[in-house]
């Protein structure tokens, strides 16, 4: 197991392609590519990240997640536009390059919130009303979404490969309910329809490793609020029984496996 930088990586396009590094070549000597947190690059380094797991794959390597998962994950309302259109519950969400017309789309009769399409850990979420001014930062693309949680707590659902292997109750009195915001874990017991709903929410964006957030509404519905396609495993390690680090390992050993037929 060696750890890579995207720093450290060249790619040459010469005919074909060819990764390197400071020890040569990497195409040709790894049976697999787990790809952990980008953070937060500017976009053209997240594009040339993006560009390196693609010739990975291209040159044989499978790639954990696959490209399109961070993409897609990058982008709220591409997430949400996928998931609705395969059938899986989301609030309802508006969007608009010119943010003075999205205070107009809130119901007076239901809470609402503004994030921007790309962020995580529950940075620039805020509670709006109608009629309240709403500024984004310079060149930030804002959405406006319902607040479906009717309780203090979502759920974090990790899935590896297609199954929801552990599950929190993220607990918080505020909007974010992110444990890296001080939430508490504590332990929920999944229904059948949930799981479901978590694993089918993961594949529809392409990512064999996910961090899946789910909110229930008054009447106990479920809503995806997020596919996370680089989660971190922060509280879950705490009350979870399944070995995290184990289930990933182990997947990406099934996988490489199966490429190499």
């Amino acid at each position: 197991m060696r750890v890579i930088d995207f720093d450290d990586l060249f790619l040459r396009i010469d005919g074909s392609e060819t990764i390197t590094e400071r020890e040569g070549d990497i195409i040709g000597h790894f049976d697999a590519c787990l790809a952990r947190p980008f953070c937060m690059p500017a976009l053209m380094s997240f594009l040339f990240s993006l560009e390196i797991l693609r010739s990975l794959r291209e040159g044989g390597i499978p790639v954990i997640n696959e490209p399109e998962a961070y993409l897609i994950g990058a982008n709220k309302l591409t997430q949400y536009g996928l998931l609705s259109s395969a059938g899986i519950p989301v609030p309802r969400t508006t969007s608009s390059l010119k943010t003075s017309a999205l205070v107009s789309s809130i119901s007076g009769s239901k809470r609402a919130i503004a994030k921007p399409i790309c962020g995580s850990r529950g940075k620039g979420i805020m509670e709006v009303k109608p009629g309240m001014p709403l500024r984004g930062r310079k060149g930030s693309v804002i959405l406006i979404q319902d607040f479906v949680r009717a309780s203090n707590y979502d759920v974090r659902a990790f899935v590896v490969g297609c199954n929801a292997i552990a599950w929190m109750k993220r607990v918080s009195s505020g909007l974010a309910t992110n444990i890296s915001k001080g939430s508490s874990p504590e332990e929920f017991v999944v229904d059948e329809r949930t799981e479901s709903l978590a694993s089918k929410a993961a594949s529809v964006v392409h990512a064999a490793i996910a961090g899946v957030d789910i909110a229930f509404d008054e009447n106990g519905d479920p809503f995806v609020l997020e596919v996370n396609s680089q989660p971190d495993f922060i509280g879950l390690e705490k009350i979870s029984k399944n070995d995290i680090g184990y289930s990933i390992v182990d997947l990406m050993v099934r996988i490489a496996s199966g490429a190499r037929g």
